[in-house]
């Protein structure tokens, strides 16, 4: 399998998350951790690191009942519309 391929020219797997995490917490809705890894890969942290480098706000609150889990959603930003 050519692992090329999986990218537009010029793009780089990096960007690709952090287009596919600020597409998911764009609802503003809270999302789980197993839920982001799930969509966006296991590294989203760095997406996560430059959505807020972005001007965007990204709220972490601990998952009621599931210890070690996480859940994560978009505040607000550059351009953001909460409606």
């Amino acid at each position: 399998m050519n692992m090329n391929n999986r990218f537009h020219a010029g793009e780089s797997p990096r960007i690709i998350k952090t287009e596919k995490l600020l597409t998911i917490l764009a609802d503003g809705r809270w999302h789980s951790t197993k839920d982001l890894v799930h969509r966006v890969g296991h590294t989203f942290a760095f997406a996560k690191f430059k959505i807020t480098r972005q001007g965007f706000i990204i709220e972490k609150r601990k998952h009621p009942g599931k210890p070690r889990q996480y859940l994560y959603r978009l505040e607000g930003g550059p351009g953001y519309n909460a409606d």
